[in-house]
């Protein structure tokens, strides 16, 4: 059984996941849920609830990010980017990364 993922990689779906947020916000893609009639905007946890875990689950049965073993973040990723980038034209950010400067204050 490998490792159950780190603190540093739930501080990087985090920060991915506001990322990707303001990124859908800004092509235009709200999300139309309960109410098919009103865009509501991405937030990091909707990206998480909506995205991320749901693929999580899909490919590994399990329910929590934090359940999540040390590999699973980047599979579900590129999964989810992949889609993105397919399906939407919307480019997903890179996955954070602790080198990055860009990121480092984030």
């Amino acid at each position: 059984m490998s490792e159950q993922r780190t603190s540093q990689q739930r501080k990087a779906l985090e920060l991915w996941c506001r990322l990707l947020s303001e990124d859908l916000n800004a092509a235009g893609l709200d999300q139309r849920i309960l109410l098919p009639s009103i865009a509501i905007p991405w937030g990091q946890e909707s990206v998480k609830q909506q995205l991320f875990k749901p693929i999580l689950k899909a490919m590994t049965g399990l329910e929590s990010t934090a359940d999540a073993e040390t590999g699973d973040y980047s599979k579900v990723y590129e999964v989810l980017a992949r889609h993105l980038g397919d399906k939407l034209g919307v480019q997903a950010p890179a996955w954070p990364d602790k080198n990055r400067e860009d990121l480092r204050d984030a």
